[in-house]
């Protein structure tokens, strides 16, 4: 990278730090749930026609996107943020605390969708000289897996097609870092029925044993040991984790056992499904699988490239690659994109532990260290200003 346009956008960022503190509390203070964000959208709509983009939304209003197109030809590099909030309460102690009873930026969206806006105004100041095409899209309900599709529905993706398609999540490793799977970032994510229909005394009688026989399957049990954040392998040795919602009940003749599997890739999901089938071969138990969310798995290329670059620009100690996702508990519609781009989602540090701040998502007192806004901006720019200037590689 050139070190002229490196000092630019490092120049660039800075400058932009008190606006993007601004407008990350904005947004964490007038939190919306999945499918109404209306008010978010419309302040990224109106920040990105003030930098010049191109604008369109989609028929609800609710997701934008942005296109910003260089003075020279080149690639096109898309790059995703999500902006639903969470339905729980904010027991944070901050003068930007959520002014929305019982809904909170638990997640770190808020920080997503401020560092995407921190990269378009970045980018936006280098047009002149940028080669090819930066699409920028921002998208509603990602926490319920609804929103990647409608952006994809409305054209995200199209005209032009990017080559490549990155994104960034919150993590509470620490601030100033950021971390990159090599492989699966996210664990997909399927629903199970397992269901025997009989007579009553039958039922009586081959439930409980058939609940205990899948139970011995699980890893995690409704009334006991919990999956932990701080759980990094957990399940990666087989592939899958197989958690009931229940033990099973009886409805109408038919009893039910419902679970939901977490699976790194197509074949875990198989080899979870075969799990349950052998367990329940003798009792005419049927099996319904319903697919959620395929797991996130980042182009290994593009990670390992990607790391090179922002080591360049963060430091190496403080860019780390992957062999596992952080969590089993996590999935992301970002999978959605990936089936249609290459392309990664980082992991943006934002704990800060002399600050009192855990960076634990979907918690009550979730909060970040704002420093996070100007490092994830300078991050993702010089990322995406790579790319642009060095072209996209074929496989």
């Amino acid at each position: 990278m050139k070190t002229e346009v490196r000092e630019r956008i490092n120049q660039r960022t800075s400058a932009l730090q008190e606006w993007l503190v601004e407008t990350r509390r904005d947004i964490y203070m007038h939190p919306e749930l999945s499918g109404k964000e209306v008010r978010t959208a419309a302040l990224v709509a109106r920040e990105l026609t003030r930098l010049g983009l191109a604008v369109a939304m989609t028929p609800d209003k609710t997701g934008v996107i942005g296109v910003l197109t260089g003075a020279k030809p080149g690639p096109t590099i898309a790059y995703r943020a999500d902006m639903d909030a969470l339905p729980m309460p904010d027991s944070i102690d901050r003068p930007y605390r959520s002014r929305v009873e019982g809904v909170k930026h638990g997640c770190g969206h808020d920080v997503h969708t401020t560092v995407a806006l921190g990269v378009a105004a970045v980018l936006a100041s280098l047009k002149s000289e940028l080669p090819g095409t930066v699409k920028l899209i921002f998208q509603p309900a990602e926490e319920t897996a609804t929103g990647a599709r409608l952006m994809l529905e409305s054209g995200a993706l199209h005209a032009p097609q990017p080559d490549l398609i990155f994104a960034l999540h919150t993590s509470p490793a620490p601030v100033g870092t950021i971390d990159c799977n090599l492989g699966t970032a996210f664990w997909g994510l399927k629903l199970l029925s397992v269901s025997l229909e009989a007579a009553r005394d039958e039922l009586a009688q081959f439930g409980p044993a058939l609940a205990e026989k899948l139970l011995r399957l699980c890893d995690v049990l409704p009334d006991g040991v919990q999956i932990t954040e701080q759980d990094l392998t957990l399940g990666t040795e087989r592939g899958f984790l197989l958690m009931p919602t229940g033990y099973g009940s009886v409805t109408n003749g038919v009893w039910e056992m419902r679970f939901i599997i977490k699976a790194l890739d197509e074949q875990s999901f198989e080899r979870a499904l075969t799990a349950v089938a052998t367990a329940t071969k003798d009792n005419r138990a049927e099996l319904q699988l319903s697919p959620m969310l395929p797991p996130v798995v980042n182009t290994e290329r593009v990670a390992r490239e990607s790391a090179a670059v922002l080591s360049e620009v963060l430091g190496e100690r403080n860019v780390n690659l992957l062999e596992h996702p952080i969590s089993p508990l996590g999935s992301e519609d970002f999978a959605f994109y990936l089936e249609h781009a290459p392309g990664a989602i980082f992991w943006l540090g934002v704990a800060n532990r002399s600050k009192g701040i855990s960076g634990a998502i979907h918690t009550p007192g979730f909060d970040v260290d704002e420093d996070c806004l100007t490092i994830g901006t300078r991050a993702m720019a010089h990322l995406i200003h790579h790319y642009l200037e060095e072209g996209v590689k074929a496989d």
